[in-house]
């Protein structure tokens, strides 16, 4: 999962030069969670995600997903 964190932020330095480290680790993919014991994975993505890209990291990282849940929070 942290190869997945760093691909998803070298893919916004790619598309945007112009971000710095602390936007990156800020808005790309900046925290996961991994509970083997109970099989869930959580991560958050404040600008895109590429589910396609989410979902082979957790197949790498030795879950098979039954389901993927989407939440978009709105801003307060």
């Amino acid at each position: 999962m942290k190869l997945e964190q760093e691909e998803v932020q070298k893919k916004a330095l790619a598309a945007d030069p112009t971000l710095d480290e602390a936007t990156l680790k800020a808005h790309f993919m900046p925290k996961f969670d991994v509970d083997k014991k109970n099989q869930r994975i959580s991560a958050e993505f404040f600008q895109k995600a590429d589910v396609t890209s989410f979902r082979t990291a957790m197949e790498r990282a030795g879950f098979s997903p039954k389901e993927i849940r989407i939440e978009i929070l709105g801003a307060n």
